[in-house]
């Protein structure tokens, strides 16, 4: 055997070939990523915080005093922040489920708080907490998934959901790797998934067809809960060449590296901006209608009180909705509401002018500074506060 490989190696032809360029260039490109890795992780982060600041899952924390009051992970690990929800049979709990809007805070100065916390310390002194379950792009899958995450345990069901509806929102689909990764790890979780698949085969087809789908990706042995043997022998092969090739340690902000730069070439090329129409998607539109149906008939039959509100934008920015297509989304959640019998508020024009950042060198129509964040309190507040207040209810009681 040695000798054969002493033969192979010192045949002249192997290093004249292709595989003298290909071990420099993969030794170059290893090189490469490693000198890259840090400021490739943080470039990472500060685009899923915008600028918010942070660090490894593990180091996040709050801006302000006191235990994290939403996910601070912002849907990179669900399964460990989830641990941080205040206990929902110690006090009455509120829970946000929303995307970037509501954890970004534009131009954040020393003292800006995210409106969770300012409605968390409003109903502090009634008995009662609110916790937020953000993620940018949050999709209304993910939504489903959040419920029966929730409920779960009686610790973390809370008595009251509060959806912000994003129109923008209604074309993301899938799980992101850090939902699937909760939805893998929990035997009874994906049970629960499955029957809700199964119980809206016919009522709720393409929203029921989708969620068979992501089980089935999970690659998963439905009566063990186990990795299948590839999945496992896979996910140990990239732990190990992790540890001696950079290129794959850092595979995930490499790929968030090249989707950004490809994303902006794109706009670039194209000459689009923030304020570009984009036409909704039709198919994935009305799949995440079908999972808002799904998400909000789980809420009622576990005791939580679903609570809608149409998320606030920058009247002075030109959004990129068109216009017939977001009057018949807000219709449409109009009538959703009334379905339902749950309350529904529209707070568009909330948050002043003044209050809101910039993007891409222009308005941001979404993303406000703190003084936006109070302004979206208030109006919470001043709409849902006696829902957030009322009762008694712990443990996902009314």
């Amino acid at each position: 055997m040695k000798g054969r490989w002493s033969t192979f190696l010192g045949d002249p032809k192997l290093w004249r070939g292709p595989l003298l360029s290909f071990l420099v260039l993969t030794g170059i490109v290893n090189v490469l990523a490693w000198r890259s890795s840090v400021g490739l992780h943080a470039a990472r982060l500060d685009t899923l915080m915008s600028g918010q600041g942070s660090g490894p899952v593990h180091t996040w924390s709050s801006p302000t005093p006191g235990p994290p009051r939403e996910d601070f992970s912002v849907g990179e690990e669900p399964g460990t922040l989830l641990a941080t929800i205040p206990d929902a049979t110690a006090r009455r709990l509120i829970v946000f489920s929303s995307m970037s809007q509501a954890y970004v805070v534009n131009d954040r100065k020393p003292g800006d708080r995210v409106f969770v916390e300012i409605v968390d310390d409003a109903i502090e002194p009634d008995g009662a907490g609110a916790w937020g379950f953000f993620a940018p792009n949050l999709t209304n899958e993910e939504l489903v998934l959040q419920v029966l995450a929730l409920t779960r345990t009686p610790k973390t069901t809370p008595a009251v959901l509060v959806l912000g509806l994003c129109f923008d929102k209604y074309r993301n689909i899938d799980l992101r790797p850090g939902y699937r990764a909760l939805l893998a790890a929990d035997p009874e979780l994906r049970k629960s998934w499955a029957e809700v698949a199964s119980r809206y085969e016919t009522s709720r087809a393409q929203a029921a067809a989708k969620m068979r789908s992501t089980l089935e990706a999970l690659a998963v042995n439905s009566a063990t809960g186990e990795e299948s043997l590839s999945t496992r022998w896979d996910r140990r092969f990239r732990t190990a060449a992790g540890t001696v090739f950079p290129l794959v340690a850092n595979r995930t902000e490499l790929n968030g590296y090249a989707q950004q730069t490809l994303f902006e070439v794109r706009n670039a090329v194209l000459r689009i901006d923030p304020t570009t129409k984009r036409p909704i998607l039709r198919a994935r539109y009305e799949m995440n209608l079908e999972f808002l149906d799904i998400a909000i008939e789980l809420a009622e039959e576990r005791g939580i009180e679903p609570l809608l509100y149409i998320v606030p934008l920058n009247p002075q920015a030109s959004s990129p909705y068109v216009p017939a297509e977001y009057d018949e989304f807000k219709v449409r959640m109009r009538a959703e509401a009334e379905r339902y019998g749950v309350r529904l508020a529209n707070f568009e024009d909330v948050v002043p002018a003044t209050d809101w950042g910039e993007f891409m060198g222009g308005a941001d129509f979404k993303h406000f500074r703190g003084a936006g964040h109070e302004a979206t309190a208030r109006a919470l507040l001043a709409e849902f506060g006696d829902r957030f207040r009322g009762g008694a209810p712990v443990g996902g009681a009314r």
